[in-house]
């Protein structure tokens, strides 16, 4: 399976926030967006998934455009992860991961099946959030509903995956971990994954394609390396990358502190002028 956008454009109001975009993104591959704020990351995503549509362009899924598909099957194709959940829902995680799986129900089903059941156990389990199924979302630390969050875009089973920053708000270990399902998923199913990220660490190690945004425009793409080791980095973030390998193939991208830097000398003399 394959997604594509073709000279994609998209305004909020006046505002243009996607400006000509090309990119193709492939089964079996994690893709990453990466960027400042506001250079079109969520965007992306949310246009891919059918949630908005865009002024100019076409969003193509296997060479048919996205906008002949129904509801039904948009609903069993995608599954869009908002990282902006509120915890407010009056509702329990196993409930909310089984709305993910409403889609698959027969007309007049009023309850889960079988099959759902075991989908969600298994996802609950890959996911280490079995011990929250029976909690309110309003319970849940940041991290364990970002996690929850993740478990109901996979229990869906769908063919395109689409995350916005799945690592937010976890811990180390567990930004490690997300990262490494969702690696293993991408590849077990050949599903269509893509990532909007910050963590330019963790885009380096788990991503096979990065696409460099800034201000609406792909500024650059290519795998790891080819976007870590180039200069495209400083100049969108203003900071430098370093590269180094890691197990003897990876690529991990170190970002590092801006040119400009205090010396301690100086901070001591400021701070007894200060005084």
């Amino acid at each position: 399976m394959k997604v594509r956008l073709e000279k994609v454009v998209f305004n909020y109001d006046a505002v243009r926030v996607l400006d000509n975009v090309s990119v193709e993104f492939e089964g079996g591959r994690v893709s990453c967006l990466i960027g400042p704020n506001g250079s079109g990351k969520t965007t992306t995503l949310k246009l891919i998934a059918s949630l908005i549509e865009p002024v100019e362009g076409v969003v193509y899924i296997d060479g048919k455009d996205l906008r002949t598909y129904s509801a039904s099957e948009i609903a069993k194709l995608f599954s869009y992860s908002d990282p902006h959940l509120p915890k407010t829902l009056p509702m329990r995680v196993i409930d909310f991961i089984l709305t993910s799986r409403y889609p698959f129900h027969r007309v007049f089903q009023y309850f889960e099946s079988r099959e759902d059941i075991e989908v969600i156990e298994t996802v609950a389990r890959e996911l280490g959030v079995e011990h929250l199924l029976d909690r309110k979302l309003e319970q849940l630390s940041s991290g364990e509903l970002q996690r929850v969050v993740l478990a109901a875009s996979l229990a869906r089973k769908p063919r395109i995956l689409l995350l916005d920053e799945p690592s937010a708000f976890l811990d180390v270990r567990y930004r490690f971990e997300i990262m490494d399902i969702v690696k293993k998923y991408t590849e077990k199913y050949s599903v269509v994954t893509v990532v909007a990220m910050h963590d330019l660490y963790l885009a380096s190690l788990y991503c096979d394609k990065v696409i460099l945004l800034s201000k609406g425009k792909i500024v650059a793409l290519g795998n790891p390396q080819e976007i870590f080791s180039s200069s495209s980095i400083e100049e969108v973030y203003g900071v430098r990358v370093e590269t180094l390998r890691v197990d003897g193939s990876l690529v991990a991208a170190i970002p590092l502190p801006p040119h400009e830097k205090v010396s301690p000398d100086s901070l001591s003399q400021q701070n007894l002028k200060d005084s």
